[in-house]
């Protein structure tokens, strides 16, 4: 049994068109036990459930280290960049000036679960247009492809998945409507009537009379 994949609900990531969203297909190789997924917020985050023995590393661009989820549960690289980026579901934290990309790690446990989601932006498309002849097919597109390195007790693992364009559905657009032109004018105003949450008065029996045998 391989690392399950759970499948995301449709997102806008950054703004974009909400008919464009990541999906993760692969992880590479497989990883019994331990569940990885996108969830959907502000916009798509990568979580990972790691209760194994083993600790599964998150790497940054540079292939270094700045999450750690496993048996000690989730620890943060406070000297990564990378850390601060990816809590910010626009990727434009506040970064402080000491952190650099390289410098030596500073751990911090921010957890005591082994699981953790994070925005990482590596999975967000660019906010762009859909090509017009895509969004005329109507179908689902593949527009590009996202991978996320991870090491698995010093095993290269890789998490892979697409970015797609999936048009929208089941839209409901409704519009009120007068009465028919067509219908007598009597009939048309008690249409307007009960339209109105009005309801025709109906007719009482006779008045000003009495019942003969």
């Amino acid at each position: 049994m391989g690392a399950a994949l759970v499948p995301a609900d449709p997102a806008a990531a950054h703004g974009s068109d909400p008919s464009v969203r990541p999906v993760v297909d692969t992880v590479e190789p497989a990883l019994p036990g331990v569940t990885v997924q996108l969830a959907v917020s502000v916009t798509a985050q990568l979580v990972v459930a790691n209760p194994t023995p083993t600790t599964l590393s998150v790497l940054d661009g540079n292939g270094d280290a700045f999450l750690r989820i496993g048996p000690e549960g989730v620890l943060a690289n406070r000297a990564s960049p990378w850390w601060y980026l990816t809590n910010s579901p626009n990727g434009d934290a506040t970064v402080p000036a000491d952190v650099q990309p390289g410098a030596p790690p500073r751990w911090e446990r921010v957890a005591a679960e082994p699981a953790w989601g994070w925005f990482d932006h590596r999975l967000h498309p660019t906010p762009q247009a859909v090509p017009p002849d895509v969004s005329r097919a109507r179908r689902m597109k593949t527009l590009a492809r996202w991978s996320v390195p991870f090491d698995y007790g010093g095993r290269s693992v890789t998490a892979g998945g697409r970015i797609v364009y999936e048009p929208l559905r089941g839209a409901v657009t409704t519009r009120l409507r007068g009465p028919d032109p067509s219908l007598p004018r009597r009939a048309r105003a008690a249409g307007a009537r009960a339209g109105a949450g009005a309801v025709p008065r109906q007719p009482g029996p006779p008045t000003g009379g009495r019942d003969r045998a």
